[in-house]
């Protein structure tokens, strides 16, 4: 596929195959990082962390293809590194790591962004991934410097974000963010020491932290499966991922077995209870 580029695959529903559609280039060195669609499925949006700027892109509804929308990409402040799109379709919102900002845009009808009054929002240096709740109430943003979250009231009207309450101070190497469905509980990954850490979500955002897993070497992200039972925590220097199973009450992780191939498996790894 040559250069930098956005694919879009059909999936085989029976057996998982991908089927390349074809594909969109992007400005060569512009490093993508992060790519996300929105809820309708009508756009990609793709940021890239080298030149400041966020790719949208069409998905054709019948073939799947992706083709830019018409004046991407859209600048950025420095750094972008995640990219979240409000439940609503209205709003996206970009982390700059390098800036220390938060990025808000309305997102228009055939895809094009403008941004939402009030931003860049001011956040913090080295912020990288972001989750929102399924409601769309608050945004929640892991800062990597000082081993934070810092969590954001959504305007669902205006898009705008207003702070809540936070720095909420974390553990070693904040890597990951997931919200569980019901929004009652927030899971993030600490590479440092190769945890997650649960938060509950109070009615106003605010965060308070119950109990932190052992995962896996390197805990990198945090990726909860549509339903909100389960929990994937990837290893970067274990070449591995650690499942665990979510209790809907308390928010309580529960290793899933059998989850490490035996030649990628570093048993000093292995899932425990802090």
């Amino acid at each position: 596929m040559g250069g930098p580029n956005v694919a879009a695959f059909s999936i085989d529903a029976g057996t998982g195959a991908l089927t390349l559609l074809g594909s969109s280039p992007v400005t060569p060195g512009s490093s993508p990082v992060a790519a996300v669609i929105d809820p309708s499925g009508k756009f990609v949006f793709v940021a890239h962390q080298a030149a400041n700027n966020l790719s949208v892109f069409s998905i054709d509804a019948s073939t799947g293809a992706v083709s830019p929308v018409q004046g991407s990409p859209f600048a950025t402040p420095q750094g972008p590194s995640s990219v979240v799109i409000h439940p609503n379709g209205k709003f996206a919102y970009v982390s700059a790591a390098g800036a220390g900002q938060i990025a808000g845009f309305n997102i228009g009808a055939n895809g094009a962004l403008t941004p939402v009054a009030g931003s860049p929002f001011a956040a913090r240096n080295n912020l990288f991934w972001m989750a929102m709740d399924a409601a769309g109430k608050f945004l929640f943003a892991v800062e990597r410097q000082d081993n934070a979250v810092l969590v954001y009231s959504v305007n669902d009207t205006t898009g705008a974000l207003t702070q809540v309450g936070s720095p909420f101070p974390a553990q070693g190497g904040v890597s990951g963010v997931a919200v569980d469905p019901a929004g009652k509980f927030l899971y993030v990954s600490n590479a440092a020491n190769g945890s997650v850490t649960v938060f509950s979500i109070g009615a106003t955002g605010a965060l308070t932290q119950s109990r932190s897993f052992g995962a896996i070497i390197g805990a990198f992200a945090a990726i909860l499966d549509p339903s909100g039972k389960f929990l994937y925590v990837p290893g970067q220097q274990a070449n591995a991922v650690a499942g665990f199973a979510i209790d809907a009450n308390s928010g309580a992780l529960s290793p899933l077995p059998q989850q490490f191939s035996p030649r990628e498996f570093n048993r000093s790894a292995a899932p425990r209870f802090c």
